[in-house]
């Protein structure tokens, strides 16, 4: 529950993204814990496939069936529920997963697609993997730095006990 808090100022963001990777023609839109506008209900990730004749839309999961993840500078959302796959990855239903790394100068940074795992007709082991930067997931961040200065009291105390234990020397020589 902890991390969902952390996440929560990107909670309602909706990102689009187009695969570049050709011959495909998809564009993706992945919400951050809420539904896509126009979609179904719960639905919080949706694939584009554009194509001559009409346009084809996956459902890539649901924000109501979420699991969350975390640790040094990275969040692993991953969304379920999605369409189950034609012919391949065992017909299982689709699976979408958002690497949100640390990027401690951005809300909202860059968002890509980095690959849909689907290589064989017999594996069940299928997912889109996402990532986007963010300051939420730093695990330090910029404000918590403390600057490398002394202040004035730990200048004074220096002097004071350098002074106190020179003073204390001299009379041991003397």
């Amino acid at each position: 529950m902890e991390l969902l808090n952390i996440i929560k100022p990107l909670n309602g963001l909706v990102f689009e993204v187009k695969d570049t990777i050709a011959p495909t023609n998809y564009t993706y839109n992945v919400s951050i814990c809420s539904h896509i506008e126009g979609s179904g209900p719960n639905v919080a990730a949706v694939q584009y496939e554009n194509t001559k004749d009409k346009k084809k839309i996956f459902t890539l999961g649901k924000s109501n069936m979420v699991d969350i993840m975390g640790g040094t500078d990275w969040i692993l959302l991953t969304y379920y529920g999605g369409d189950k796959y034609g012919s391949h990855c065992n017909y299982t239903e689709r699976v979408t997963r958002i690497m949100i790394i640390c990027d401690p100068n951005v809300l909202k940074g860059k968002f890509e697609i980095l690959e849909e795992r689907r290589l064989s007709k017999n594996m069940s082991n299928c997912y889109y993997l996402f990532e986007l930067g963010s300051n939420v997931s730093c695990t330090v961040k910029k404000e918590e730095i403390l600057p490398q200065k002394l202040s004035s009291g730990s200048v004074f105390c220096i002097l004071f006990f350098y002074c106190s234990f020179s003073v204390s020397d001299m009379w041991i020589f003397v």
